[in-house]
């Protein structure tokens, strides 16, 4: 089964948080942050004055308990080198005149190798979750 992180903006409406828990049944495994569960729950308590903060969290819980191995964890350590990855790369294809072919695919493969080494590390947390 194929894993897909569920940003903010997908879980603040509910009705579209709603659907995609409800494929997660069958089609793939949801992954989330708590950092992404406290966007979507300010977001929702900035807009909806009628909700509650116990009420989303109530839902943040139940979202946790139905979607398995679904909070990822551990991956803050990683954030440095995943970014720092990204902004290599970007550095490589602004400049794409001055620096060397060699240069551009050594950053491509410092992205991939932080991206590969974040993910099994990431994996590992979540299934110690």
């Amino acid at each position: 089964m194929q894993d897909a992180v569920l940003d903010a903006n997908v879980l603040y409406p509910a009705p579209l948080r709603d659907f995609f828990m409800r494929l997660a049944v069958k089609l793939y495994q949801p992954k989330w942050t708590d950092k992404i569960h406290e966007e979507w729950i300010r977001n929702v308590l900035k807009d909806r004055p009628d909700l509650t903060l116990a009420q989303l969290t109530r839902t943040r819980e139940l979202m946790n308990r139905h979607g398995g191995t679904c909070l990822v964890t551990g991956y803050e350590a990683w954030w440095f080198w995943f970014t720092a990855g990204i902004d290599a790369l970007h550095f490589c294809l602004s400049d794409l005149s001055s620096k060397s072919l060699t240069s551009k695919l050594g950053a491509r493969h410092l992205q991939a190798s932080v991206i590969s080494s974040a993910s099994s590390s990431m994996s590992m947390a979540g299934s110690r979750a």
